[in-house]
């Protein structure tokens, strides 16, 4: 459904605790197929997180908003040095795309989040860059994602980007049926793109979900295609990669 902030509605203050997590989570197994090893993927998203992502945190989000990354723990000692979450090889469903598996650290947001003592929390992929103040997107209704692409006539969801409320009840239930999902999903994936954590969180929340504008979440075809105009992005996505640089 539209949220306040697509129908151009004020925001009522969220005054719970707030926290934003980011990831730079790489394995071999999730490997992009343009990097040749796990270093280089490492250090293709620690590039893009240090040189976008986090400049445009430190400018345009309110500095008492604590911000978390995942990170393996292979490769933690020589690049963070606070706010990092040390993870392991995370378990990935036998459905996962080659594209997404590295995408499935986000499922364990919420249960992390809880940890941390964050009632409400922003997740921003490692390449975005924002660029307006995003301080009062915290005040928007949640669960919120932006609608990406239409897939058989239905929009999907971009996990790059979304709001959420997280508490004991919603974890649990969270945690049960990530479970569920991991074990009943057929396991045959159509293309190495299909099989997302994106299906997970759709599937989950299901129409529940408040649908954000797109210029806080654009990415390269909403913006050639005028879908968004260029000079009224917050939060820009750059994908794919290699685009960032046209717009």
């Amino acid at each position: 459904m539209p949220s306040k902030l697509c129908r151009g509605e004020p925001l009522q203050p969220f005054s719970g605790s707030k926290c934003i997590f980011t990831a730079v989570y790489t394995t071999q197994e999730g490997l992009r197929p343009w990097f040749k090893d796990r270093d280089a993927g490492f250090r293709g998203e620690l590039h893009k997180f240090k040189s976008q992502l986090v400049p445009s945190i430190r400018r345009y989000v309110d500095r008492k908003i604590p911000v978390y990354t995942l990170v393996h723990k292979d490769h933690i000692k020589a690049n963070f040095s606070k706010r990092y979450i040390p993870l392991s090889n995370i378990s990935v469903p036998p459905w996962a795309g080659a594209w997404h598996k590295q995408s499935f650290s986000k499922v364990l947001v919420p249960e992390i989040a809880l940890q941390k003592n964050c009632s409400r929390v922003l997740f921003l992929d490692n390449d975005v860059e924002i660029r307006k103040d995003i301080t009062h997107l915290f005040d928007a209704e949640a669960p919120a994602f932006a609608l990406d692409r239409l897939v058989d006539g239905k929009p999907l969801i971009n996990s790059g980007i979304f709001l959420m409320d997280v508490n004991r009840t919603f974890v649990h239930s969270w945690k049960t049926f990530i479970k569920r999902k991991y074990k009943n999903r057929n396991a045959i994936v159509q293309s190495p793109r299909d099989g997302s954590d994106q299906e997970c969180w759709g599937d989950y929340f299901g129409k529940d979900i408040y649908q954000l504008p797109l210029n806080y979440n654009a990415n390269y075809d909403s913006v050639k295609d005028q879908r968004i105009d260029k000079g009224n992005i917050h939060i820009a996505h750059y994908y794919p990669s290699n685009t960032w640089w046209e717009w």
